[in-house]
């Protein structure tokens, strides 16, 4: 099984799914955004290979377990990454959400406003949206809409299953 990338709109579920996925299918989750102290020795190479030597970086995470799932908040600048990525033999997704709900669900998570960086990703999102669908194809998935999580577990492993 290739190793799975869960990229997108922030509070759109993809941390809560690769948690899923390691406590109920038998798969490493990297959460790329976490605190290292909290995460597999591979967010360390990460850290060290992001943004060139990526492709060390996945060959690594082929031999060390078969399951893999990376979670990331994914800032907008890296989305020429993505097609690099996929032809390393990694399974790219991109969580997609309405942004008002998803801005509303993080502040609710996160306990105030996106402010900063995080402020900088919700802004570049809703300006860029439209880009993502290409990129991304039958590996966009909406996750989110204005009535709250449209995607349950059992579906999303389905889809990245297949």
């Amino acid at each position: 099984m290739n190793p799975i990338l869960i990229s997108g709109v922030p509070a759109c579920g993809k941390t809560s799914f690769g948690d899923y996925l390691r406590d109920n299918h038998g798969f490493v989750h990297i959460d790329l955004e976490a605190r290292p102290e909290r995460q597999h020795v591979l967010h360390t190479l990460w850290s060290r290979a992001y943004p060139n030597g990526l492709g060390s970086y996945f060959s690594e995470l082929k031999k060390i377990h078969p399951k893999i799932v990376m979670t990331w908040g994914f800032p907008y600048g890296c989305l020429p990454l993505i097609p690099n990525i996929q032809q390393m033999g990694v399974d790219c997704w991109w969580f997609d959400g309405d942004m008002d709900k998803a801005e509303a669900e993080w502040i609710k998570r996160e306990g105030h406003s996106p402010s900063g960086v995080a402020r900088q990703q919700f802004d570049n999102l809703r300006v860029h949206a439209g880009e993502f669908p290409a990129i991304y194809g039958s590996r966009f998935v909406r996750t989110l809409d204005k009535s709250g999580y449209v995607k349950s577990y059992a579906e999303l492993q389905a889809l990245v299953s297949s």
